[in-house]
């Protein structure tokens, strides 16, 4: 499989960079570099584009209680943390807003957390936060969900587009588990818009 940096999506699918509506590209790293059948998660997050107004947005993960937790850069300002934890804002404006929060998905298995939403007019691209252990000797690892490519008339690429699993790679010989974990599917019952995403797998 494919690690480092990949695109999971691109609006046009083949458009150039410098002329894409939206690209959400992510950083894949390995858990144990020497094991190459070790599962891969995700470090870092970007999303660039002229929807964004062309600014570029690094979500990087990080322990909340370590020395480099998890912060938000846009166009190379100062990595800046989640100040307020019920919402702090990083961009306001009509067509491109992101904003983020502290929050328990699920308290049975994991403490608060990190998570931060861009809106870019009809696409939500949720990026969270997971961490396993305490302080400086934990592991954090972000998962990524888009809502409203269904709304999109334009093929959308990437992972989480029309190129599909084609994008990231095959597993080396005699290693049988996936690296990362798709999934597609509504974010409840009261909601009928899908998302597709990418879940860095747990330890």
């Amino acid at each position: 499989w494919k690690t480092g940096w990949s695109k999971f999506v691109q609006i046009p699918q083949h458009a150039q960079d410098s002329n894409a509506k939206l690209i959400v590209s992510g950083n894949v790293r390995p858990y144990h570099s020497a094991d190459p059948c070790a599962p891969s998660f995700l470090q870092d997050v970007s999303l660039s584009g002229s929807w964004l107004e062309h600014n570029f947005v690094l979500v990087r993960a990080g322990s909340l209680e370590s020395s480099v937790p998890f912060a938000v850069s846009v166009s190379g300002s100062d990595f800046e943390q989640i100040r307020n934890a019920s919402r702090t804002e990083f961009v306001v404006g009509p067509e491109f807003s992101m904003w983020g929060e502290i929050r328990t998905e699920n308290p049975e298995e994991w403490g608060p957390d990190a998570r931060v939403t861009a809106t870019v007019g009809k696409v939500s691209v949720d990026v969270s936060q997971h961490t396993e252990g305490r302080g400086e000797d934990s592991s954090a690892m972000l998962d990524i969900s888009v809502t409203g490519l269904d709304r999109i008339l334009e093929p959308v690429g990437g992972w989480l587009g029309v190129d599909g699993a084609s994008l990231a790679g095959e597993a080396p010989l005699g290693c049988a588990t996936p690296s990362l974990v798709a999934l597609v599917k509504p974010h409840s019952s009261n909601e009928t818009l899908p998302f597709v995403g990418f879940r860095s797998p747990r330890e």
